[in-house]
């Protein structure tokens, strides 16, 4: 086949031999297809089954319906055995309540409730005489069968069991901040929120569930924007969402015609066309025309398809995707034989089974349970839903013409290739073979996990801009590896942080301890054999200075866990340097050291542990805190446990075992102290590392002893979660929660 190339882009021509060649390629654009499928299958079904809701006047500012929400999905998040029975129970609810409002029992408009007569209590006292004219129902009866137990429904009915939720909140100084979940676990309760009826209903999760994948499926919001971009969607009208995102389709563009949306703390709309969530969601619905680019990829992008010479570098990413569409569009047209080829493999990755749901309607968390309602699949409206989603994708992919669909699969082949670049540079790929071996690779190389790339990249800019850094978190945050990896970027002046690095080229390395002193850090005098002394430069000195006049390391040191070491008293004396503020110090205590020079090159990477979970350390001054700019690492998201499990290619049935145990769990740990809602995220207060094991036994690098083979997968998973999480201070919570899985009471 002969291939005409784009002057800028030469390479075009063998992007689908690399493709075939390399497989984590493949899977990277396996990937993307899925997410593409889910991005445009969601705005499909949102269209289709459209409706006007305002997440503030419909539900923020109404606090019946604020308290409902959070109770269902405190206590009834992935309950659903049977469905019927719940979906029942809850339309009931919502509906009883939203008669009290129509009946002027609630007066109320608006969150700052201590605004209205009697603040808070006065509220809640008015929502459980409403609750408690609740009548019994024979479906929460069905649910109390299903879900009795140690670990299950105490009250006897629905009445009794709301009235108890609402009591407690009137027993916390702010209840929103300890009984209202994380965004992800609220919105599968915002369907019924107006639902008149059960078909209504469904029509509303059909709406609900098009409208999150089209939104909260990119990787930028997975593994960072929904920190920023979650309050965007709890906060902005739909309509105004989808009219933004519709008129993208046809030409417009975020940087020109803008995102105008609104956050919690907005009055007024506010353009957000820059946000990086926004640039990657209006790559994938218009895909069939420009790129997508993230963080990762801009730099490349910008290589190959930045400003004529002459001209001056573009910096905005909307301009760079354009540029990049005239390369690819010019050589799909070019070149009829690549064109068909490329729709072809773009319309073979669509028709392959949708992946497992990434999120859930009617979920349910327990087998056990599941099995005790009787209940068949098809009963839950998930598999009804997943399928309208796969028919709207399915449909947008039929509708793309040869051209659109030929410059789709262009596009997510060059994302691959880019996004892969730095695992083939660094020897972690080989192009010519054909096997994608994993167990031995997590020793010999250090894998980034994409939730930690977004604090990695804004680590990396403050080492450009002179500034040191400090990585804090819980442990197992993945502190000491991004500290690594964004050191060896450094070192090497890399644009952009790699997917992995080799165990041999990380950057120096060191752990705190409290027996340091400025001799380990800084120097000083040791004997020698002739009972003499000489001058010992310490860890932060270059050890090739010249004698007499050192100067520091030109290279990052990753100092770990530095407030195990009084480092007030052991680098003191550099304080001057750590901060540019002069380029030379005179050691008072190192005879035959005159100076120590600054180096344009010397930065520090530091990491430490959350002070509430190791108390066995030495404060850190406001002296030494100010030298460096701190980076707070939260605990672990259910997609940064899932992401983690997967690193370094790991796939089978294993894994599909291990997603479904950690989604288990955390939906089971919902209510528990082991999680907390940051950012209208629920995170662990406990990193993604403390699921080694897991990974371990995902890629096969850890034998199991007889008893546990013999087990069934998801019974291994579940232990494996069990064991990965034996060294936590709250292990007894961790087993109950894995009793209730498996079933034990």
């Amino acid at each position: 086949m002969a291939i005409t190339n784009s002057p800028a882009f030469p390479e075009l021509g063998v992007l689908l031999q690399r493709y075939g060649a390399i497989p984590k390629m493949a899977e990277t654009v396996a990937h993307n297809v899925e997410t593409l499928k889910r991005v445009q299958g969601g705005r499909v079904l949102a269209a289709q089954h459209r409706l006007e809701f305002d997440p503030r006047a419909d539900y923020w500012r109404r606090p019946e319906r604020r308290v409902l929400v959070a109770y269902f999905a405190t206590r009834w998040h992935q309950r659903y055995a049977p469905a019927v029975a719940l979906r029942s129970v809850a339309l009931g609810a919502f509906l009883h309540f939203d008669r009290g409002r129509e009946a002027g029992q609630f007066p109320w408009l608006g969150v700052e409730y201590e605004a209205f007569d009697g603040g808070w209590e006065g509220i809640a006292d008015t929502l459980v005489a409403h609750a408690n004219r609740l009548p019994p129902s024979a479906d929460f009866d069905a649910l109390r069968k299903v879900w009795s137990g140690k670990h299950g429904v105490k009250e006897k009915t629905l009445a009794e069991s709301l009235v108890a939720f609402i009591e407690e909140t009137k027993a916390v100084e702010s209840w929103p901040t300890s009984h209202e979940p994380g965004f992800a676990r609220r919105l599968p309760w915002f369907p019924y929120l107006g639902a008149k009826d059960p078909e209504d209903l469904r029509e509303r999760q059909l709406f609900f569930y098009g409208y999150a994948n089209l939104l909260m499926t990119t990787n930028a919001y997975r593994f960072a924007g929904s920190q920023s971009f979650a309050s965007v969607i709890q906060n902005t009208p739909v309509g105004k969402v989808l009219d933004q995102v519709g008129s993208w389709t046809t030409g417009a563009r975020p940087d020109k015609d803008g995102f105008m949306s609104m956050a919690i703390n907005d009055t007024d709309f506010t353009d957000r066309g820059q946000y990086s969530t926004v640039a990657e969601l209006y790559g994938f619905v218009s895909l069939d025309r420009v790129p997508f680019i993230n963080g990762q990829t801009r730099p490349t992008f910008r290589s190959r398809f930045g400003a004529p010479a002459g001209l001056p570098p573009t910096e905005n990413q909307y301009e760079l995707q354009d540029r990049a569409a005239a390369a690819t569009s010019t050589f799909v047209r070019a070149n009829p034989g690549a064109r068909a080829e490329l729709a072809s493999l773009l319309r073979a990755l669509a028709a392959s089974p949708a992946g497992p749901l990434n999120r859930t309607m009617e979920g349910i968390d327990s087998s056990r349970a599941d099995k005790a309602s009787g209940q068949a699949p098809s009963d839950r409206a998930d598999e009804v839903i997943q399928a309208a989603l796969e028919k709207a994708a399915s449909g947008f992919i039929a509708g793309l013409s040869e051209q659109q669909a030929a410059v789709c699969a262009l596009h997510l082949l060059i994302d691959a290739d880019i996004y892969n670049q730095d695992a083939v540079e660094g020897g972690g790929e080989d192009i010519g073979g054909g096997e994608d071996v994993v167990s031995g690779s997590l020793d010999s190389t250090l894998r980034l996990a994409p939730a930690l790339r977004p604090y990695g990249q804004r680590a990396l800019a403050y080492l450009r801009a002179g500034m040191h850094v400090l990585f804090a978190g819980a442990p197992g945050t993945g502190k000491t590896t991004l500290a690594q990896v964004v050191g060896h970027a450094w070192n090497n002046d890399l644009a952009s942080l790699p997917n992995e690095v080799a165990i041999a080229d990380l950057p120096l390395t060191t752990v705190a301890n409290s027996a340091w002193s400025p001799f380990h850090t800084i120097g000083g005098l040791r004997p020698t054999p002739g009972s003499g002394f000489e001058p010992h430069r310490g860890i932060f000195i270059d050890p090739a200075g010249e004698d007499g006049r050192w100067k520091l390391r030109g290279e990052c040191v990753v100092l770990d866990e530095m407030n195990r070491a009084d480092l007030d008293r052991c680098i003191g004396e550099l304080y001057p340097l750590l901060s540019a503020s002069v380029q030379q110090v005179h050691p008072a205590g190192i005879p035959w050291v005159r100076t120590i020079a600054n180096n344009d090159r010397f930065r520090v990477i530091a990491t430490v542990n959350d002070a509430t979970l190791d108390d066995i350390v030495f404060p850190i001054s406001e002296g030494l805190a100010r030298r460096f700019q701190r980076i707070a690492l939260p605990g672990a998201s259910e997609d940064d446990v899932v992401s983690y499990i997967g690193l370094g290619g790991a796939k089978g049935e294993k894994v599909v075992a291990a997603v479904d145990a950690v989604k288990a769990f955390f939906g089971a740990a919902q209510g528990s102290k082991l999680l907390k809602t940051v950012s209208d995220v629920d995170r662990l207060r406990f990193g993604a590392g403390y699921f080694g094991l897991l990974r371990m036994w995902c890629v096969g690098a850890l034998e199991l002893p007889g008893d546990l083979i013999e087990g069934e997968l998801p019974a291994q998973a579940l232990e494996m979660v069990r064991a990965s999480l034996s060294t936590l201070a709250k292990v007894g919570e961790v087993d109950e929660i894995i009793d209730q899985l498996v079933g034990g009471e």
